[in-house]
């Protein structure tokens, strides 16, 4: 595998690591928006800090620090018994889209 990249060290596997910096935010899916704000807001007491409706969907955050939880509601977008999704943020972007174009 011939990459050429800055930000990223090769374990003792061969492989490439990305540089994780932080969790950007996780998202759960849900399928209504209203009673989910409810819950979140009203028994939890969180505010939002973003709120997008589309045509296309529903997307929603709220933010703790430096992570933010989010809900989105689109039709491709099913909630999971297996849980949330995670965005990860890493140190050079760039780097991470070659290394996973040529590793998936």
């Amino acid at each position: 595998m011939a990459v050429t990249v800055d930000a990223v060290e090769e374990n003792s596997l061969n492989l490439f690591v990305l540089k994780v910096t932080e969790i950007a935010f996780s998202c759960y899916a849900i399928t209504d928006m209203a009673r989910a704000r409810k819950f979140y807001e009203g028994v939890l007491g969180l505010k939002p800090t973003v709120v997008h409706d589309s045509e296309h969907g529903q997307w929603l955050e709220y933010e703790f620090g430096p992570y933010a939880l989010s809900l989105g509601s689109w039709p491709a977008f099913k909630p999971s018994p297996d849980g949330c999704s995670v965005a990860l943020e890493v140190e050079n972007f760039d780097d991470a889209s070659r290394i996973c174009a040529r590793t998936t």
